[in-house]
């Protein structure tokens, strides 16, 4: 399987049947697995190919560029999906969610950003450090994302709104490697200070303030006096009828 530039990314196809190459040479490629022959035509950009993911179903491609732009491909016939997703510098790492509904993608210009994988369009707010972002991941369940980077941390960020959940996990150098155990509760990041570390990942409470509220009662068997600082204890008719109205709701707030 040949480029005409040097190869800076690769990727297996979900079923194991295509290889994904990204290159130095402006383009990405597909190849039979079995015998390397190419498929397709190459997925073209105007700067080197740094980075390439199949979605989880292997029907869409997505690229990113040195030419500050990720892009999404159909795998059937190499065509562009959708317009170019933007960055202000080089996109240096790329991921899909565990659902294919969303992209990640990591740039130069120091964020992180959801995209919607059916046509590119952006989701919610960046998510910035302080340094370049070289390594993004999808929680398994798909709620949260994690970006490693080179103001020497890694940060842990809720998917629905971008923002950030925890403390920023602290290396003595860059970040280019970040990882999720497939149970999502442990995270490992790979850093230029030569150590690879694990983490516990944070919890992740989503939902409606509502049901939020319902969630801490039942749990705590408590709640605030309105328009106070104080608290009192549920009787047992009232706990009740709170954790009836939080079944309704969907259950606890938590991944």
């Amino acid at each position: 399987m040949v480029h005409q530039g040097q190869i800076l990314a690769v990727a297996f196809s979900p079923d194991g049947k295509a290889v994904l190459t990204g290159s130095g040479d402006n383009a990405a490629r597909l190849w039979n697995a079995a015998d390397g022959a190419p498929i397709g035509k190459p997925m073209v950009h105007q700067g080197a190919v740094l980075a390439a993911a199949f979605s989880p179903d292997g029907r869409t491609i997505l690229t990113g560029s040195g030419d500050n732009t990720a892009r999404l491909w159909n795998a059937a016939d190499s065509s562009s999906i959708g317009t170019a997703i933007q960055h202000s510098n080089l996109v240096l790492a790329v991921a899909f969610s565990p659902d294919g509904k969303a992209v990640l993608t990591g740039s130069e210009d120091n964020t992180a950003r959801l995209w919607n994988a059916a046509d590119g369009a952006p989701i919610g707010k960046p998510m910035v450090h302080q340094g370049t972002v070289w390594a993004v991941a999808f929680s398994p369940d798909g709620k949260a994302v994690l970006t490693g980077s080179g103001d020497n941390t890694a940060q842990f960020w809720n998917a629905a709104d971008g923002k950030p959940i925890g403390k920023p996990m602290v290396h003595q150098g860059a970040v280019p490697a970040v990882a999720f155990n497939p149970d999502g509760k442990t995270i490992l990041t790979g850093s230029w200070d030569n150590t690879a570390r694990l983490w516990h990942a944070p919890t992740v409470i989503t939902g409606t303030p509502r049901r939020i509220t319902l969630w801490t009662q039942v749990i705590t068997s408590m709640e605030l006096i309105e328009e106070s600082d104080l608290i009192r204890a549920l009787d047992a008719k009232t706990w009740q009828e709170r954790r009836r109205q939080l079944s309704e709701l969907g259950g606890p707030p938590i991944r």
